[in-house]
């Protein structure tokens, strides 16, 4: 009889059984690493619909009461929300580079409270528009929801956030000091 070929490798592209990326999916029994997995995927949801508000407002800008401050708002809307969905796809697919920008620049997102009070920001943001879009009206709800729920269960749970921040290490970022490039 003919020996078996043994199987194929597993592909690259896909995640081996319970991981994401380099996210370990926590399981039923870790109450605290679920919850706070569920809280991403809502989060990242959340960024999604704010991402689309945005550009449905900007492409709705010939219905709008003042343009050019609907654009302005539709472009922060936009930068915002892909700024916090690149901040939690890092958190299961790791990229330094991304990591080491929004540490530098937004490092408030690596703490539970700061995230927060940033995701109540932004859904302010939305009730900003002029233009009338039931999508704008429901994400600045369900953000502001999601905002306060967030900062309501980092308080009354803070150790579900204890190993947030770059590297699992609650929110201390450990990056090289910043060099000023040299002049021409």
């Amino acid at each position: 009889m003919a020996e078996e070929a043994p199987p194929p490798p597993p592909s690259p592209g896909f995640a081996e059984q319970g991981r994401i990326g380099q996210y370990q999916v926590p399981s039923t029994s870790d109450r605290s690493g679920l919850i706070k997995f569920a809280v991403k995927i809502v989060v990242i949801g959340m960024s999604i619909m704010m991402l689309a508000n945005g550009v449905l407002a900007f492409s709705s800008l010939g219905n709008s009461k003042n343009a050019l401050s609907d654009a302005f708002v539709a472009i922060y809307i936009t930068l915002f929300a892909s700024l916090l969905f690149f901040h939690e796809i890092t958190q299961f697919y790791p990229i330094e580079q991304i990591d080491e920008v929004v540490a530098r620049n937004f490092g408030f997102l690596f703490k539970p409270f700061g995230k927060g009070l940033f995701m109540i920001f932004i859904a302010f943001l939305n009730f900003g528009l002029t233009v009338d879009t039931n999508l704008g009206l429901s994400t600045g709800i369900c953000l502001s929801i999601v905002g306060f729920g967030y900062i309501v269960l980092y308080l009354r749970n803070p150790e579900i956030f204890e190993n947030e921040g770059i590297g699992g290490e609650g929110g201390k970022a450990t990056l090289p000091p910043y060099v000023p490039q040299s002049g021409m």
